[in-house]
Parts: structure tokens; C-alpha cells; sequence
């Protein structure tokens, strides 16, 4: 005997939802158009048979959807550990990176205070030589005007002194000066004398030549005798 022609075994099977899984298996449906008492023994253990398979892969499907669903969710576990983990060492990374940003940044601008400070030391400095140079140097130009002052004074008074010496002078000059005026007038007037008195000198001393001439006619107490009155002649004159 073999297996009705109408004995048709159908499966479904559903897909799966998420994390359900439904399965919907309509088992066999037997239709026996005529039923009858089965013939045989096989009949009921080929039905069996095919019953047990049909259980023994539903029973598998389960089985392995199970296990399936529990390597995916330990995948899904690993993959979330791995993500938590990537967002914990990129969130280290970027902390980090702001750590050395932010060290750098403070870094930066400590060694920019510093350098200000400097330039602000270096400009006080600078100023206060500036300054120190400036105080030194008019100081400096005060004494040196002060000096100067100090010394044109002296030269003043040294030329006041020269003016009043040169006025007293000048008056002293202009008191000898008629003085000498005097002293020439009277030497002067002397020369003329001495002039007048030469000039009757030489007369005289020509006379007396004349008169020599004469006496050499004369005897030697002739001559004694004018030449005598001659000079006391001369004498009372």
C-alpha cells in the first residue's frame, strides 16, 4: 500500500520580529478522501517517521534560532562593549588633546606674560636711564650754566673794574696829559729861550771871535782885558 494521494504535509514558517520569533507550522493535514483503517504497520511508521521528522526540524529551528539569537546578542554585547569602550577612548582623547590644548594655550600665554612683562621691565628701564641720563645731563647743563653764569659775572665785574681803571686812567691820562701840555708849553717856550739865547750865543761867540781877531792884533794883556769885559759883559746879560 502506499500513501494517499491526497496526504499532503505542509510547513509554514514565519520570519522573525525583533528579538521574538513566531513560528506558525500548520502540520499535516491528512484528507483522506475515503478513510480507512490503516492496512499496515509501515503506514503508521512512515506517518510516524515523517511526523518525528517534521518535530525533530521544528525542534532544531528552535534550537538553532536560540542559538543564533544568543550569539547576536552576545555579538550585540561585544559590539556595544566595543562601541562603549571606542567612545570612552575617543572621550579620553579628545580629554586628552584638551588637556595638552589647554596646557599649551596656558603655556603660550604664560610665556606671552612673560615676554610683556619683560618688554614692560625692559621699557621701564629703558625710561629710567632715559631719565637718569637726562636729570645727569641737566645737571650737568646747570652746573655748566651756572659756571658760565658765574663767570660772566666775573667778567663783568673784571670790565667794570677794567671800564672804572680805563676812566681813571683816561682821567689820568687827560691830567698828564695837560700836564704835558704844560711841560711842552713851558719847553717850548724854554727852546725858544734856549733858541733866542743860542742864537745870542753864536752872535756873542762870533762876536768874540770878531773880537779874538782883534785881540790877535792886540798885545797879551790887551787881549786878557777884553776877553775879561767880554765875559763879564756876558755874564750880567
Amino acid at each position: 500500500m502506499g500513501i494517499p494521494h491526497n496526504f499532503i504535509p505542509t510547513i509554514y514558517f514565519t520570519g522573525y520580529s525583533g528579538n521574538q520569533v513566531q513560528y506558525k507550522y500548520l502540520y499535516m493535514v491528512l484528507f483522506i478522501k475515503n478513510f480507512e483503517i490503516m492496512e499496515t504497520i509501515g503506514t503508521g511508521i512512515i506517518i510516524g517517521l515523517v511526523i518525528g521528522a517534521v518535530l525533530g526540524y521544528i525542534v532544531m529551528s528552535i534550537l538553532f534560532r536560540k542559538m543564533t539569537s544568543a550569539k547576536i546578542e552576545n555579538a550585540n554585547n561585544k559590539a556595544d562593549l566595543t562601541i562603549k569602550e571606542a567612545k570612552i577612548s575617543a572621550q579620553r582623547t579628545i580629554d586628552n588633546a584638551n588637556n595638552k590644548a589647554e596646557k599649551i594655550l596656558s603655556n603660550a600665554e604664560n610665556k606671552h606674560e612673560q615676554i610683556k612683562q619683560r618688554k614692560i621691565q625692559e621699557a621701564k628701564d629703558k625710561f629710567n636711564k632715559l631719565r637718569s641720563d637726562f636729570e645727569k645731563k641737566k645737571s650737568e647743563q646747570l652746573i655748566e650754566i651756572k659756571e658760565r653764569e658765574m663767570e660772566i659775572l666775573n667778567k663783568e665785574k673784571e670790565l667794570e673794574m677794567s671800564i672804572k681803571e680805563f676812566m681813571h686812567d683816561k682821567e689820568s691820562f687827560d691830567s698828564e696829559k695837560a700836564e704835558i701840555k704844560v711841560v711842552r708849553e713851558n719847553l717850548d717856550k724854554q727852546l725858544q729861550i734856549v733858541g733866542k739865547k743860542r742864537k745870542e750865543l753864536e752872535n756873542a761867540n762870533e762876536k768874540i771871535i770878531n773880537e779874538l781877531e782883534n785881540i790877535a792884533k792886540l798885545s797879551e794883556s790887551e787881549a786878557k782885558e777884553q776877553l775879561l769885559e767880554a765875559v763879564k759883559a756876558k755874564a750880567e746879560t
